[in-house]
Protein backbone atom coordinates (compact mmCIF):
# COMPACT_ATOMS: atom_id res chain seq x y z
CA UNK A 1 0.00 0.00 0.00
CA UNK A 2 1.18 3.14 -0.94
CA UNK A 3 0.26 6.26 1.03
CA UNK A 4 -0.26 10.44 -0.01
CA UNK A 5 -0.77 13.00 1.90
CA UNK A 6 -1.63 10.60 5.10
CA UNK A 7 -4.47 8.35 3.13
CA UNK A 8 -3.87 4.85 1.51
CA UNK A 9 -3.67 5.18 -2.30
CA UNK A 10 -4.13 1.45 -4.15
CA UNK A 11 -3.59 1.31 -7.38
CA UNK A 12 -5.54 -1.85 -9.20
CA UNK A 13 -5.16 -2.53 -12.57
CA UNK A 14 -8.18 -3.41 -14.90
CA UNK A 15 -8.26 -4.79 -18.22
CA UNK A 16 -4.56 -3.72 -18.89
CA UNK A 17 -5.43 0.05 -17.51
CA UNK A 18 -4.11 1.19 -14.18
CA UNK A 19 -7.09 2.73 -12.37
CA UNK A 20 -6.17 5.04 -9.09
CA UNK A 21 -8.21 5.04 -5.78
CA UNK A 22 -7.75 7.55 -3.03
CA UNK A 23 -9.59 6.31 0.34
CA UNK A 24 -9.94 8.99 3.26
CA UNK A 25 -10.86 6.69 6.64
CA UNK A 26 -11.36 3.27 4.58
CA UNK A 27 -13.91 4.96 2.61
CA UNK A 28 -13.68 4.82 -1.15
CA UNK A 29 -13.63 9.26 -1.96
CA UNK A 30 -11.98 9.03 -5.56
CA UNK A 31 -11.52 7.34 -8.62
CA UNK A 32 -9.47 8.57 -11.23
CA UNK A 33 -10.22 6.95 -14.85
CA UNK A 34 -7.70 6.31 -17.30
CA UNK A 35 -8.24 8.28 -21.13
CA UNK A 36 -10.16 5.11 -23.08
CA UNK A 37 -10.97 4.99 -26.94
CA UNK A 38 -13.80 2.78 -28.08
CA UNK A 39 -15.37 3.06 -31.91
CA UNK A 40 -17.27 1.03 -33.87
CA UNK A 41 -20.71 0.82 -35.20
CA UNK A 42 -23.19 1.13 -32.36
CA UNK A 43 -24.50 -0.22 -29.91
CA UNK A 44 -21.01 0.95 -28.18
CA UNK A 45 -19.97 -0.45 -24.56
CA UNK A 46 -18.32 2.32 -22.17
CA UNK A 47 -17.54 1.48 -18.76
CA UNK A 48 -17.26 5.10 -17.63
CA UNK A 49 -16.12 7.48 -14.49
CA UNK A 50 -16.94 10.53 -15.56
CA UNK A 51 -20.55 12.36 -16.53
CA UNK A 52 -19.73 13.38 -20.18
CA UNK A 53 -17.90 11.86 -23.15
CA UNK A 54 -13.91 14.22 -23.74
CA UNK A 55 -14.18 13.96 -27.66
CA UNK A 56 -16.57 12.18 -30.08
CA UNK A 57 -16.78 11.71 -34.19
CA UNK A 58 -19.63 10.75 -35.61
CA UNK A 59 -19.15 9.21 -39.30
CA UNK A 60 -21.32 9.10 -42.61
CA UNK A 61 -22.47 6.40 -44.73
CA UNK A 62 -23.74 6.40 -47.91
CA UNK A 63 -27.52 6.86 -47.14
CA UNK A 64 -27.00 9.72 -45.20
CA UNK A 65 -26.83 9.71 -41.53
CA UNK A 66 -29.54 11.78 -39.70
CA UNK A 67 -33.31 12.48 -39.81
CA UNK A 68 -35.36 15.55 -40.51
CA UNK A 69 -35.95 17.17 -37.54
CA UNK A 70 -39.91 18.08 -37.02
CA UNK A 71 -39.20 21.90 -38.06
CA UNK A 72 -39.84 22.66 -41.28
CA UNK A 73 -39.18 26.61 -41.00
CA UNK A 74 -35.33 27.30 -42.04
CA UNK A 75 -33.87 29.83 -39.55
CA UNK A 76 -34.22 33.20 -39.60
CA UNK A 77 -30.85 33.87 -40.79
CA UNK A 78 -32.31 32.43 -44.48
CA UNK A 79 -35.51 34.85 -44.24
CA UNK A 80 -35.60 38.11 -45.71
CA UNK A 81 -36.84 41.48 -44.95
CA UNK A 82 -40.61 42.22 -46.04
CA UNK A 83 -44.28 40.44 -45.99
CA UNK A 84 -46.91 38.94 -47.68
CA UNK A 85 -50.09 41.80 -48.48
CA UNK A 86 -53.72 39.79 -49.31
CA UNK A 87 -53.41 40.35 -52.91
CA UNK A 88 -50.15 38.40 -52.92
CA UNK A 89 -47.55 41.17 -53.18
CA UNK A 90 -44.38 41.05 -51.21
CA UNK A 91 -44.44 44.62 -49.48
CA UNK A 92 -41.17 46.40 -47.53
CA UNK A 93 -40.58 45.69 -43.94
CA UNK A 94 -42.13 48.09 -41.47
CA UNK A 95 -39.12 50.29 -39.64
CA UNK A 96 -41.36 49.66 -36.54
CA UNK A 97 -42.33 45.73 -36.35
CA UNK A 98 -39.42 44.92 -39.00
CA UNK A 99 -41.24 41.87 -40.41
CA UNK A 100 -39.62 38.72 -41.82
CA UNK A 101 -40.50 36.19 -45.00
CA UNK A 102 -39.27 33.06 -45.11
CA UNK A 103 -37.86 31.17 -48.16
CA UNK A 104 -40.54 29.01 -50.35
CA UNK A 105 -41.33 25.84 -48.00
CA UNK A 106 -42.51 22.71 -49.84
CA UNK A 107 -45.57 21.49 -48.14
CA UNK A 108 -48.68 18.77 -49.03
CA UNK A 109 -51.63 19.42 -49.92
CA UNK A 110 -54.90 19.38 -47.46
CA UNK A 111 -52.45 18.70 -44.49
CA UNK A 112 -52.79 20.33 -41.69
CA UNK A 113 -49.78 22.60 -40.34
CA UNK A 114 -49.27 24.68 -37.16
CA UNK A 115 -47.23 27.94 -37.42
CA UNK A 116 -45.77 29.26 -34.03
CA UNK A 117 -42.49 31.18 -32.55
CA UNK A 118 -39.29 29.48 -30.30
CA UNK A 119 -40.12 31.08 -27.08
CA UNK A 120 -43.90 30.02 -27.08
CA UNK A 121 -45.54 33.68 -28.47
CA UNK A 122 -45.13 35.58 -31.68
CA UNK A 123 -43.34 39.12 -31.01
CA UNK A 124 -45.22 42.11 -30.06
CA UNK A 125 -45.22 45.29 -27.94
CA UNK A 126 -47.36 47.03 -25.93
CA UNK A 127 -47.66 49.76 -29.08
CA UNK A 128 -48.19 47.04 -32.22
CA UNK A 129 -49.64 43.75 -31.95
CA UNK A 130 -48.36 40.32 -33.06
CA UNK A 131 -48.82 40.02 -36.60
CA UNK A 132 -48.20 36.36 -38.72
CA UNK A 133 -49.51 35.34 -41.98
CA UNK A 134 -48.88 32.45 -44.69
CA UNK A 135 -49.12 32.63 -48.13
CA UNK A 136 -49.96 29.49 -50.34
CA UNK A 137 -48.42 28.60 -53.32
CA UNK A 138 -49.12 26.28 -56.04
CA UNK A 139 -46.70 24.18 -58.04
CA UNK A 140 -45.60 27.14 -60.05
CA UNK A 141 -44.90 29.41 -56.92
CA UNK A 142 -48.03 31.16 -58.45
CA UNK A 143 -49.91 32.90 -54.96
CA UNK A 144 -52.93 31.00 -54.21
CA UNK A 145 -54.31 33.11 -51.60
CA UNK A 146 -53.29 34.38 -47.64
CA UNK A 147 -54.29 33.31 -44.15
CA UNK A 148 -53.26 36.29 -41.56
CA UNK A 149 -53.67 36.58 -37.46
CA UNK A 150 -53.24 38.96 -34.99
CA UNK A 151 -53.20 36.93 -32.03
CA UNK A 152 -49.73 35.55 -30.21
CA UNK A 153 -50.42 32.18 -29.85
CA UNK A 154 -49.90 29.66 -32.82
CA UNK A 155 -51.52 29.45 -36.23
CA UNK A 156 -53.40 26.28 -37.15
CA UNK A 157 -54.44 25.88 -41.19
CA UNK A 158 -54.56 23.54 -43.94
CA UNK A 159 -52.83 23.84 -47.01
CA UNK A 160 -55.62 24.13 -50.09
CA UNK A 161 -55.93 21.05 -52.20
CA UNK A 162 -53.40 22.89 -55.17
CA UNK A 163 -51.00 24.22 -52.26
CA UNK A 164 -47.12 23.14 -52.92
CA UNK A 165 -45.34 25.62 -51.47
CA UNK A 166 -46.00 28.54 -48.49
CA UNK A 167 -43.58 31.53 -47.74
CA UNK A 168 -44.37 32.69 -43.71
CA UNK A 169 -43.94 36.00 -42.34
CA UNK A 170 -44.48 37.88 -39.30
CA UNK A 171 -43.48 41.09 -37.28
CA UNK A 172 -40.05 40.17 -35.65
CA UNK A 173 -39.97 43.83 -33.59
CA UNK A 174 -36.21 43.63 -33.85
CA UNK A 175 -36.08 39.79 -32.48
CA UNK A 176 -33.93 37.25 -33.25
CA UNK A 177 -35.76 33.97 -32.09
CA UNK A 178 -36.71 31.47 -34.74
CA UNK A 179 -40.24 30.27 -36.37
CA UNK A 180 -41.57 26.65 -35.60
CA UNK A 181 -43.44 24.87 -38.72
CA UNK A 182 -44.93 21.50 -37.71
CA UNK A 183 -47.01 19.30 -39.21
CA UNK A 184 -50.24 18.45 -37.37
CA UNK A 185 -52.37 21.06 -35.56
CA UNK A 186 -50.42 21.32 -32.22
CA UNK A 187 -47.49 23.11 -32.27
CA UNK A 188 -44.55 21.31 -30.80
CA UNK A 189 -41.93 22.39 -28.81
CA UNK A 190 -38.59 24.29 -30.85
CA UNK A 191 -35.58 22.36 -32.51
CA UNK A 192 -33.17 23.45 -35.00
CA UNK A 193 -34.46 23.47 -38.87
CA UNK A 194 -32.42 20.00 -40.67
CA UNK A 195 -31.27 17.02 -39.56
CA UNK A 196 -30.52 15.50 -36.17
CA UNK A 197 -28.35 12.47 -34.79
CA UNK A 198 -29.51 11.23 -31.32
CA UNK A 199 -27.26 9.57 -28.85
CA UNK A 200 -28.33 7.61 -26.53
CA UNK A 201 -26.55 6.73 -23.58
CA UNK A 202 -28.59 5.02 -20.38
CA UNK A 203 -31.63 7.06 -20.45
CA UNK A 204 -29.96 10.28 -21.75
CA UNK A 205 -30.26 11.59 -25.45
CA UNK A 206 -28.40 14.06 -26.61
CA UNK A 207 -29.47 15.71 -30.37
CA UNK A 208 -26.69 16.02 -32.76
CA UNK A 209 -28.22 19.29 -35.14
CA UNK A 210 -26.55 19.28 -38.87
CA UNK A 211 -27.77 20.71 -41.65
CA UNK A 212 -27.29 18.23 -43.58
CA UNK A 213 -26.85 14.33 -43.16
CA UNK A 214 -23.82 13.03 -42.86
CA UNK A 215 -23.02 11.64 -45.78
CA UNK A 216 -20.00 8.63 -46.77
CA UNK A 217 -16.83 10.75 -46.03
CA UNK A 218 -18.10 13.28 -43.84
CA UNK A 219 -17.96 13.35 -40.25
CA UNK A 220 -18.48 15.69 -37.11
CA UNK A 221 -15.71 16.54 -34.47
CA UNK A 222 -16.79 17.44 -31.18
CA UNK A 223 -13.44 19.02 -29.99
CA UNK A 224 -13.01 21.20 -33.44
CA UNK A 225 -16.72 22.08 -33.12
CA UNK A 226 -17.08 21.67 -36.97
CA UNK A 227 -18.75 18.92 -39.02
CA UNK A 228 -16.16 17.43 -42.20
CA UNK A 229 -17.10 17.12 -45.67
CA UNK A 230 -16.07 14.63 -48.04
CA UNK A 231 -14.80 17.99 -50.02
CA UNK A 232 -12.85 18.66 -47.68
CA UNK A 233 -14.79 21.74 -46.86
CA UNK A 234 -15.32 22.42 -42.75
CA UNK A 235 -18.43 23.69 -41.98
CA UNK A 236 -18.16 24.99 -37.99
CA UNK A 237 -21.71 24.15 -35.80
CA UNK A 238 -22.31 23.89 -32.36
CA UNK A 239 -21.93 20.49 -31.30
CA UNK A 240 -23.37 19.41 -27.74
CA UNK A 241 -21.45 16.87 -24.79
CA UNK A 242 -22.16 13.77 -25.24
CA UNK A 243 -23.89 12.43 -21.49
CA UNK A 244 -22.20 9.37 -19.99
CA UNK A 245 -23.50 7.45 -16.74
CA UNK A 246 -20.67 6.78 -14.12
CA UNK A 247 -20.44 3.12 -15.03
CA UNK A 248 -21.19 0.64 -17.63
CA UNK A 249 -23.09 2.72 -20.56
CA UNK A 250 -24.97 1.22 -23.87
CA UNK A 251 -24.26 3.84 -26.15
CA UNK A 252 -26.74 3.88 -29.10
CA UNK A 253 -27.47 6.04 -32.39
CA UNK A 254 -31.32 6.76 -32.75
CA UNK A 255 -31.81 6.99 -36.26
CA UNK A 256 -33.40 5.35 -39.11
CA UNK A 257 -29.60 5.57 -41.40
CA UNK A 258 -26.77 4.70 -39.01
CA UNK A 259 -23.59 6.22 -39.15
CA UNK A 260 -21.05 4.23 -40.17
CA UNK A 261 -18.31 4.14 -37.18
CA UNK A 262 -18.85 6.46 -34.03
CA UNK A 263 -15.58 6.94 -31.95
CA UNK A 264 -15.60 8.12 -28.39
CA UNK A 265 -13.34 9.34 -26.10
CA UNK A 266 -13.49 8.99 -22.19
CA UNK A 267 -12.21 8.69 -18.85
CA UNK A 268 -12.98 4.72 -18.25
CA UNK A 269 -12.11 1.81 -15.93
Amino acid sequence: MIFKDGNPVGFVYKDGQAVEKIFQNGNLVFEQGFEREVSGVPPLTLNAVQNTAENYRIFGNNGGAGDKTQNLAPPLSEWTGGFIEANGNIAAPSSATLEKLSPYIAVSPNQAYTFSYESGEFPHTTQSASWRAVGLYNEDKAFISRISAHESTALTFTAAAETAYIRLSFRTHGLTGNAVLNSGQTALPYEPYGYKIPVISGNQTTNIYLSEPLCNGDYVSYSEQAVHKSDSTVEFVELPEISLTKGLNTLNIGTAVQPSDVYIKYKGR
